[in-house]
């Protein structure tokens, strides 16, 4: 079985740096527009404004953009809209004693699937990976939702590649011994239907 693609989940950040040059004090390496902030030692320009510094971070980095997901919505679900807590989990059901641990049970999840813009132009594809695409789902949403969305997934790859499943048809109606044009008689029926053909001729 073929394993499947996450190329979309790679966020195209090199396709935006390309478009502006790197490595100069002034002049923004992610937007191109001009910085005016400065370093506190030596009080030179910075390479890059401290909002597009962090826009890369959130697209790159998954723990700062769950930090910043849970700045914003607090941990409250957009589906059902409750606040997921703590809850203690435990190896296998088991009591671990101090190694049990604690964790929050929300979880980050995209407004827009990633799937479903994979075949836009990198700088439009980007604009997908940043905080306004994030959202806040608890575990129960969040399997509801990746559930739908594989079903969604199967059916358009079903009507997106209808030569490569009338292909798999073939393939398969001739592995088990079937014709292109007609279903061949198995050996023993063609032998009996053979045998009561001559007794009724004798009759």
């Amino acid at each position: 079985m073929a394993r499947a693609s996450h190329e979309h989940r790679k966020p195209p950040v090199g396709a935006v740096l390309r478009l502006h040059k790197q490595g100069v004090r002034g002049l923004c390496g992610w937007c191109g527009g001009n910085v005016t902030e400065t370093t506190p030692a030596r009080g030179w320009f910075k390479f890059w404004h401290s909002e597009c510094s962090f826009e890369m971070g959130v697209i790159e980095q998954p723990a700062l953009a769950r930090d910043a997901v849970r700045d914003r919505d607090k941990c409250v679900c957009a589906d059902c809209g409750n606040t997921s807590a703590k809850v203690k989990r435990t190896w296998n059901g088991k009591n671990l004693g101090p190694w049990d641990y604690e964790t929050e049970t929300w979880q980050v999840d995209h407004k827009v699937p990633l799937w479903k813009v994979a075949h836009l132009p990198p700088l439009e594809r980007i604009e997908y990976f940043k905080l306004a695409n994030l959202i806040t789902r608890c575990e129960d949403c969040h399997k509801k939702k990746t559930k739908a969305e594989a079903a969604e997934r199967a059916h358009f790859r079903r009507l997106s590649e209808p030569e490569k499943q009338a292909d798999l048809f073939r393939k398969t109606i001739q592995s088990r011994g079937f014709d292109k044009q007609h279903r061949p008689m198995s050996r023993p029926h063609y032998d009996n239907t053979k045998r009561i053909n001559a007794d009724l001729e004798e009759a």
